[in-house]
């Protein structure tokens, strides 16, 4: 009564018997006939029950529900926002990390509102509820899920408020579960919609949307026509200025490189943001850099290092800016401008990458292998997260193995001699050559051996026993070297000079019919050697090996009668590194997956797997794929002379994960010390050998 003496006019809505009765309580007399009359006007009516019960639910449904889920969903999708801008995130279809608690409150968000759905389904917020469940699991990167939701609200509210933006979820939900037919049917729809209702907000985000879903089918020219269509339709410059570098980088992803420079060069006719600027002027220098063009490409970075305000995009111009000068071949300005840029941005996946540039500076132009293997080494320590990271941890493992072999070859040079000229010297030698702290293949791990001249080898069966064991160990070195040439290091001159030392000075070792083979094959890869060199080759192999499995192989591509029938895979491989030689990558890759795929029990499999691999790690630059296809060749051919070359690699990638593992912070670890390495301990190749690869 305290209450309604208080508010004279309020009302209490209460039910008794089946009836609602309206209780209000005048103080006026002058509202009182009124107010009686419109009170049973009311009571006469059904539509006062109906008026009453829809406003109390939405009211209820809202405080007890909605509220609290939309303004958990608001701080959740703040943070999202925050770790896009931290990361410079602007595609709304690429997921990000979210943190324990952002989950949380997602998953609060869809609990409370499925609540809603439940306990007031008539309620005006049920296609706010749908929505923001359909977000949130977006969010939650649950596309399938998602999509059932936006799918719910726009076929129950084909009118609400929220269907443009539904629709337009939907879509980036499609697409980001690659059912891009469907996704292309949907923003079709919207695009068409929102134009007709002047919604062009949502209407250009179709585009845009549908322009990506077209590229991703590689269906390139109706990308460029949806771009060029938001570039007539929009009058704001940023929006056009951002589908002109679209139209670019769909340029740039078809290999149309000078239609790619002239459609970065467009962006700048439209204002563009500061953003936009940049990766227009970059994505130019890039593509001026690829089709030769690198003094225009040096002069577009000069001026874009000056023009742009923000500091976060001075990193990758100074990379491009080394990597220019390095395409012109101005050695001395590139390793100066690689080296600023290791100083300057440390511990980041710039400063790793300008580490690796510079290893193969030094590996292909400057033939320099110390320095080569030290900058791989800081490179795969400086920003383990980089996905130059396992690349150069391969690279490195290379050069390590390049010196131990070359150890081990003076080791077992000077052990022979000492069988042959005992000194009067007691001397110890390590087979090896090196610390504990390098690694070796399990073939080099031999005990240290020690002569003395005091004490005369007893017997010739003895000495002829050390003699072979060493000479053996020395062949295997020799062919260890000849192979990191011919797969790893990429120097087919270098691989031939140490395989044909060890066809001419251990013809009886077990590696020697390898060898040839091995040569045999650089040989068919040459244009300089003709069809008659590597018949020769393989006759004599078949003549001084008949039954080793490398024999076999060589009368399978002369054609000669064997226990199977002639590699019909042998010619299509052959394509594939034609191919690959010509620089067409794409359709190399593709020669190679059909021989795995078109012959599987072909011996030339083993061969496409490693060549997949290769690709990968030293074209494509991804390492996880070129391990994975090492992984297959050591594991299903592990009697091949690929799977000995991919040993160190797969070694080298467990080493890393480990310590990646280990380490309490991964994303600083502590820079590896140099090794120290004295000029007499860095063995070089024969002069004449060391040479660029052709």
């Amino acid at each position: 009564m305290r209450l309604l003496q208080e508010n004279p006019f309020l009302s209490i809505l209460e039910k008794t018997r089946g009836f609602y009765v309206i209780l209000v309580t005048f103080r006026t007399r002058q509202l009182g006939p009124i107010c009686s009359t419109l009170l049973m006007c009311l009571l006469s009516s059904c539509a006062v029950y109906d008026f009453f019960s829809q406003r109390y639910e939405n009211t209820t449904a809202y405080f007890n529900t909605y509220y609290n889920a939309k303004r958990l969903f608001d701080e959740a999708e703040a943070d999202v926002e925050a770790v896009r801008l931290s990361k410079h995130i602007t595609d709304k279809t690429e997921s990000v990390q979210l943190s324990p608690q952002t989950r949380q409150k997602f998953n609060q968000v869809i609990e409370k509102c499925s609540k809603l759905l439940q306990f007031y389904p008539t309620s005006k917020w049920v296609d706010d509820a749908l929505f923001v469940i359909g977000a949130s699991y977006y969010y939650l990167d649950d596309d399938r899920k998602a999509q059932r939701k936006f799918a719910e609200l726009l076929s129950a509210f084909p009118k609400s408020g929220l269907a443009f933006k539904s629709r337009l979820w939907l879509g980036m939900s499609l697409y980001r579960m690659e059912n891009y037919p469907e996704a292309t049917q949907v923003l079709d729809q919207l695009i068409q919609v929102a134009q007709e209702k002047k919604k062009e907000e949502f209407a250009i985000e179709g585009m845009f949307l549908l322009g990506r879903t077209f590229s991703e089918q590689k269906a390139y020219a109706e990308s460029i026509r949806m771009y060029r269509r938001i570039i007539e339709t929009s009058d704001d410059d940023r929006t056009r200025s951002r589908a002109q570098l679209l139209i670019g980088q769909v340029y740039a992803e078809q290999d149309s490189l000078d239609r790619a420079s002239e459609a970065y060069a467009a962006v700048l006719k439209f204002d563009p943001e500061e953003n936009s600027k940049f990766e227009a002027g970059y994505q130019h220098a890039v593509i001026l850099n690829q089709i030769g063009k690198h003094e225009e490409a040096l002069e577009i970075l000069k001026s874009l290092r000056r023009q742009v305000k923000s500091s976060e995009f001075y990193p990758r111009i100074d990379l491009q800016l080394a990597d220019t000068y390095n395409a012109m071949n101005l050695l001395d300005e590139a390793i100066d401008q690689y080296v600023y840029v290791d100083t300057t941005y440390r511990r980041t996946e710039v400063s790793a990458k300008a580490y690796f540039a510079l290893g193969v500076v030094y590996e292909k132009k400057l033939l320099d292998y110390h320095q080569a293997m030290k900058s791989y080494e800081k490179a795969r320590n400086e920003f383990p997260k980089a996905d130059i990271t396992k690349i150069a941890q391969s690279k490195w493992q290379s050069f390590q193995n390049y010196f131990l072999q070359h150890k081990t070859i003076a080791n077992f040079d000077s052990l022979l001699s000492q069988l042959e000229n005992p000194s009067s010297t007691k001397t110890s030698v390590d087979p090896i050559g090196v610390g504990s702290d390098s690694l070796a293949s399990d073939t080099m791990l031999v005990p240290a051996a020690t002569l003395d001249s005091s004490v005369q080898v007893q017997n010739d069966s003895s000495a002829l026993i050390l003699r072979e064991s060493y000479a053996s160990k020395l062949a295997e070195a020799m062919y260890g070297l000849g192979n990191l040439f011919f797969l790893e290091i990429n120097i087919p001159d270098s691989a031939e000079y140490w395989y044909h030392r060890v066809i001419s000075e251990h013809p009886a070792s077990n590696v020697a019919a390898r060898a040839l083979y091995s040569l045999a094959e650089i040989y068919r890869s040459s244009e300089d050697k003709n069809r008659d060199a590597v018949n020769l080759l393989y006759r004599t192999l078949i003549e001084k090996y008949p039954e080793t499995q490398y024999a076999e192989e060589a009368r399978r591509f002369l054609g000669m009668k064997v226990e199977r029938e002639t590699d019909p895979a042998a010619a299509v491989y052959a394509r594939g590194e034609t191919l690959l030689l010509e620089g067409k990558i794409e359709s190399a890759l593709s020669v190679f997956r059909s021989v795995i795929q078109d012959y599987p029990e072909s011996p030339s499999v083993p061969k496409s797997k490693y060549a997949l691999g290769w690709i990968f790690e030293n074209v494509k630059m991804n390492a996880d794929s070129a391990h994975d296809y090492y992984r297959q060749v050591f594991e299903e051919y592990p009697n091949s002379a690929y799977a000995e070359a991919v040993k160190a690699k797969l070694i080298a990638d467990e080493t890393l994960n480990k310590e990646a593992e280990s380490s309490r912070a991964p994303t600083d670890p502590k820079p590896a010390p140099d090794k120290k390495v004295t000029e007499s301990e860095e063995p070089i190749e024969p002069e004449e050998k060391m040479k660029p690869p052709p």
